[in-house]
């Protein structure tokens, strides 16, 4: 499989992190069967199986939605050693 690198420097970033946090949830979801059975589960319940679920889903996807969540946090896509603000703080991401 060929790679090529967007033109554009903030784009590979981008795609770079976004990788990363999609094979970190599917590693993540192999070490813990029992919280995908449950996500799987409550997607079943509100979005079935005739359709994807959408934006409009979010609110009643709880579940989802702290493990989206939940991802981020441990597998934050800032990259170390950048400064960030964040409600008025203004420091290093090391932690």
């Amino acid at each position: 499989m060929l790679f090529m690198e967007p033109a554009h420097p903030q784009l590979t970033f981008r795609l770079h992190k976004t990788i990363s946090v999609l094979l970190s949830f599917i590693f993540r979801m192999q070490d813990h069967p029992d919280i995908q059975k449950r996500a799987q589960a409550e997607l079943d319940k509100v979005v079935g199986p005739d359709r994807l679920p959408s934006f409009d889903d979010r609110v009643n996807l709880p579940y989802i939605e702290a493990l989206c969540k939940e991802l981020l946090r441990h597998n934050c896509p800032v990259p170390a050693g950048t400064f960030v603000v964040l409600h008025g703080y203004y420091g290093s991401h090391h932690h």
